[in-house]
């Protein structure tokens, strides 16, 4: 004959002493469903103090649905299994819901005949809300990392991909399954490779949780894309490596406007030359590296010239602004065409150039003028039309240690003008 509910209270007081000391809420139920123990532990959980839930059904505190699913537990803990632990939902006395963790055991006679079920109740309505948030980040993590128009990777920080989003699918030109296979490392630039080093290792360090970039990434086919990288912390392991989120953005057209803001601001819109103010720049950085005595030595002090387009005035109010363009733009061309790398020409008014030679004075820069002269009375040749010829008269001066730019300058300046004195057309010094 199976013990009633007063009967399971006399249990053993070995195992009243565990119940009741139990920091788990602990319910025992005799066979046909009816709570013959509640610990303090339960009584805090649940709400229900323990006269007025001792001696009650069960199944009068289940919702319809654990009404159908919940008495096969306890019957099969009846049969002698031990069950869960199995996630249920209860309501508290007050009304309010949680989720607790259940795992149902057997409670035996000497002789091994089941006389109880005893229930282990832990509350993990905490665990389950911080669960479901977190699944619902990954999920809205998810979402968005796939169709975000960003390239985006998650990545180890040895450089292994664990995802790769279709936008950096695009971007660098291989499938989600390829990026998988490949190592970060394998698409780094070579001269970009330390700098990306050091900023994972700063945040392997902890010295920050996220840095910005802007770095080259192989594509595909073997060309580098310049991208703005931002490498952050996704989830730290203390235990071995944690996880990055490596945003990219293609920079590519954005870097080409840069350069272009940076050209039109540094040259002449008509030649495309250096203009006044980028000359100065570069004359006055020269002058400081002509005058160290090594220099000096190996490539000399260099020399400035400046170069006037003889007749152009009359040639330009005669024939219109166009086809003096023409002439300027010819003469610009002339002047590339004569100068080696490294020298520098701008043009520094109407009609006037300017010209850097970085190793060439003296008898070299002479030469170097009458050769400017003849170029550019060659190119011009074809725009005559009727008109006195344009020429050019160029002005040498060399630079001196001690001396400053604007001196050279002046004085190059005075020697064109000598040159247009002595009959246009050549060079003086």
């Amino acid at each position: 004959m199976m013990p009633n509910a007063q009967q399971m209270l006399e249990l053993s007081s070995d195992l009243d002493a565990v119940i009741e000391a139990s920091p788990d809420a602990v319910i025992v139920l005799t066979p046909d469903y009816v709570i013959a123990r509640f610990n303090p532990a339960a009584v805090r959980q649940y709400g229900y103090p323990t006269d007025e839930i001792i001696g009650q059904d069960v199944r009068a505190y289940w919702t319809p649905d654990e009404g159908v699913s919940d008495p096969g537990f306890i019957d099969d803990v009846m049969a002698g299994a031990v069950v869960g632990p199995v996630i249920r939902q209860r309501k508290r006395r007050d009304g309010s819901t949680l989720w607790v963790s259940l795992t149902g055991v057997p409670i035996r006679r000497p002789g091994g005949t089941v006389v109880a079920s005893h229930w282990h109740s832990r509350d993990v309505t905490a665990q389950l809300i911080a669960q479901r948030e977190r699944d619902e980040q990954i999920s809205r993590f998810t979402t968005a990392f796939k169709v975000s128009p960003i390239g985006m990777l998650v990545a180890t920080v040895a450089g292994d991909h664990t995802m790769a989003n279709p936008a950096l699918c695009r971007m660098l030109g291989y499938s989600g399954e390829e990026f998988l296979a490949i190592n970060g490392r394998e698409l780094y630039h070579p001269e970009d490779a330390q700098l990306t080093g050091e900023t994972i290792q700063s945040l392997r360090a902890g010295e920050t949780t996220s840095q910005a970039q802007r770095r080259r990434r192989r594509h595909k086919d073997g060309h580098y894309v310049w991208v703005e990288e931002t490498i952050t912390v996704l989830e730290r392991d203390p235990d071995s490596t944690f996880q990055l989120l490596v945003q990219l953005r293609d920079i590519g057209a954005e870097l080409e406007r840069e350069r272009r803001t940076k050209f039109l601001v540094d040259h002449d819109h008509l030649t495309g030359l250096a203009n006044r103010r980028a000359f100065e720049r570069i004359a006055e950085k020269h002058q400081r590296a002509a005058s160290d005595p090594d220099r000096i030595a190996r490539l000399g002090r260099g020399s400035l010239l400046i170069v006037d387009l003889d007749g152009f005035k009359l040639y330009n109010d005669t024939h219109g602004h166009a086809t003096g363009d023409r002439i300027l733009v010819a003469a610009a061309d002339a002047l590339r065409g004569v100068l080696r790398d490294g020298d520098v020409a701008a043009r520094v008014g109407g009609d006037e150039f300017a010209v850097l030679l970085r190793e060439s004075e003296g008898a070299a820069a002479e030469a170097v003028a009458a050769r400017l002269v003849e170029a550019i009375a060659t190119a011009v040749e074809d725009f005559r039309e009727g008109t006195p010829r344009v020429t050019a008269s160029v002005g040498i001066a060399d630079f001196e240690s001690g001396v400053a730019v604007t001196d050279v300058a002046q004085r190059a300046d005075a020697a064109m003008y000598r040159a247009k004195k002595q009959g246009r057309d050549r060079w003086s010094r």
